[in-house]
């Protein structure tokens, strides 16, 4: 089934900011999910929350889904 991590939004558990730094943490969770059906353009299953009759899946960790489109640019960052 490929990829065994869901990324969460708005979870403070996944990310958060501390002393203006951007924490993100990747936890080994059972984190369930319902399966829609695979898509024409792309073939691959849509994970989403809340779809009825939909396939339940259990991802193995869980992580931070961040979007950063129009909220700043910048050249440097570090990965701890």
């Amino acid at each position: 089934h490929g990829e065994e991590q869901w990324y969460t939004r708005n979870r403070r558990k996944n990310a958060w900011v501390s002393n203006g730094t951007l924490k993100i943490r990747a936890l080994r969770e059972d984190w369930r999910v319902q399966e829609a059906p695979h898509t024409a353009a792309s073939e691959q299953p849509i994970l989403t929350d809340g779809i009825a009759d939909a396939p339940q899946r259990t991802m193995a960790y869980t992580s931070a889904r961040l979007s950063t489109k129009g909220r700043g640019d910048w050249l440097y960052g570090r990965v701890e």
